[in-house]
């Protein structure tokens, strides 16, 4: 089974705009792997993919993305998600533009 999955640090500015909006969840792969290897699977290779997302000065598109996908159960506007990044992306650590995937191989621990 191959899982690829946000496993970004709290620093990253992604995961940080999340939290400062309310969304509660930051590090899915942590979940997932825990799920997996209690079904019976063992991990066998694990790989970061570091990228880099920079919102710092986000296209209305990425505005609307964020509103409407990510919250679409709540009212959360483009101005409130502006303000938001403006704060988070004037960090000068470059953490904040780091996200980082989980690529995690794993299988069945039945068969060798």
């Amino acid at each position: 089974m191959i899982v690829i999955e946000n496993g970004s640090p709290f620093s990253c500015g992604f995961i940080r705009l999340l939290h400062g909006l309310g969304y509660p969840q930051d590090n899915w792969y942590i979940d997932i792997e825990r799920d997996i290897l209690a079904s019976g699977f063992r991990l066998e290779f694990i790989h970061d993919v570091v990228c880099t997302r920079d919102l710092s000065n986000p296209s209305e598109g990425v505005l609307r993305f964020i509103a409407e996908v990510l919250f679409e159960h709540m009212t959360v506007g483009p101005e409130l998600i502006r303000e938001r990044i403006a704060e988070i992306y004037s960090d000068p650590s470059p953490d904040v533009k780091h996200v980082v995937r989980k690529l995690a191989v794993f299988k069945n621990s039945s068969h060798k």
